[in-house]
Parts: C-alpha cells; structure tokens; sequence
C-alpha cells in the first residue's frame, strides 16, 4: 500500500506542476502552451488531491522516499501558482470550485509529510504571503475576465498551408469590443493532453462589428490582404 500511496503522490505533484512548468517552459521557448482537456485537468488534480488527503488520514504512512518529501514540502506555493494560472482558462464555475480544493490539500500534505523542516516552513510562510496577494487579484480577474470574451469568426489559411489567420469579434459587453486578425505558423507540438504552438501575430486591430464580411484573403505566404489592405507577416 505504500508504493500506490508514493505513487499517488508521485501523480499529484506532476499534474499540478504540468501548467505553470509548461508555460514557464513555453515562454523561454518563445512558443504558448495550451491544455487540451482542461476540465479533465482540473478533474484528475481535484481527484488526486482529495484521494491523497484521505489516505493521509486513514493510513498515516510515514514517506520513506526523500525526494517526495522535499516536492511535498515545496507543493502548496506551487499549487496556489497553478490554480490561480488556471482560473483563468477554466470553462465553468465548476471547474473554479474544485480547483479552490486543490491548495488545501496540499497545505495538509506539506503540514504532514514535508520535509525538511526549514524548507517546510519558508514554504508555509510564502504560501501565507501570496494568498494575500492571489485572493483579490483572482477575484477581480473573475469579475472582470468574464467581461471579456473571443470568438473566432473565420479562418482563412495560406496558399501553401504553413500558416493561418484567424478574425476573432472581441467581445466586451457594455464596453463594445474590437475585431483582431491574428496569423498563426502551423507548427504545432501536439502531446495529447497539451501543446506548444508558435506565439500569434496580431496583424489587425479594428472596431467592434468589422468582422461582418470582412474579405480576408493571402497573396502568399508573407502577405496576408484584409480588406483590400496588404500586411506582411514576420
């Protein structure tokens, strides 16, 4: 029972790891980072927290594995990194609620089976000091982030298919929006649950409402024309 218990543990740490460390990873490389399944992430890290709180308690095993202990130690500021990232691609309030299990459980681990005790406690202490931080800007990032919402009207590719541009309608509310043409070089690093893919390059900004029978058409592969305009791709 041990080794499912250091498996599980095992899992849990790289799940909640999997977001902030692939857009840490993503941003160095220059590329952006997308889950794929994001319910079904935010699921399995719920999943797993809870189910290894409920071993903690009913079994109370001491970890034997130092290197466990040292990522249990560190895990609750990484988790409360994670689910503040992942707020804000979460489809639903219901996603939003389980992820706010998540940083509990893994403040209870840390409490119980972090190790050593001076990383433990620098840990705890972070943890305490970006809750302050994270509360208010999470609230104002629902608040406000719901305001705002992207639809992709139309995808238009280029003749020889290495890249694509897409007409988004910004939507926001009250405050109107704006119509945004964004080319994309189809080079995706697809790994089932995730992906990297190359950062967008916003070539139109425009007035809410210009999406409607927008012509957007390539010349080539470097010239892209919106409405009778030519703009050149980097």
């Amino acid at each position: 029972m041990k080794k499912v218990v250091s498996i599980l543990r095992w899992a849990m740490f790289i799940v909640v790891a999997l977001y902030p460390l692939g857009r840490l990873v993503a941003f160095f490389l220059g590329y952006t980072f997308k889950l794929n399944y994001v319910s079904g992430c935010v699921i399995a890290i719920s999943v797993l927290s809870l189910a290894n709180v409920i071993l903690e308690f009913v079994f109370k095993f001491e970890e034997g594995n130092e290197v466990i202990k040292v990522l249990l130690a560190i895990l609750t500021p990484l988790s409360l990194i994670s689910c503040f990232l992942m707020l804000g691609i979460c489809p639903d309030g219901w996603n939003c609620l389980c992820l706010m299990v998540v940083p509990v459980c893994c403040c209870f681990l840390t409490v119980c089976q972090g190790k050593p005790f001076v990383l433990k406690s620098i840990s705890l202490v972070l943890s305490a000091v970006m809750l302050i931080i994270l509360i208010p800007s999470a609230f104002l990032g629902l608040l406000f982030g719901g305001l705002s919402s992207d639809e992709v009207i139309q995808t238009v590719e280029s003749p020889s298919g290495a890249y694509y541009a897409e007409v988004v309608a910004n939507n926001q509310g009250g405050l109107g929006g704006s119509t945004i043409v964004k080319v994309y070089k189809d080079t995706k690093l697809d790994f089932f649950l995730f992906e990297f893919e190359d950062k967008p390059q916003k070539v139109y900004v425009g007035n809410w409402g210009e999406f409607y029978g927008m012509d957007v058409y390539w010349n080539t592969d470097k010239i892209i024309v919106i409405d009778g305009r030519e703009y050149k791709i980097n």
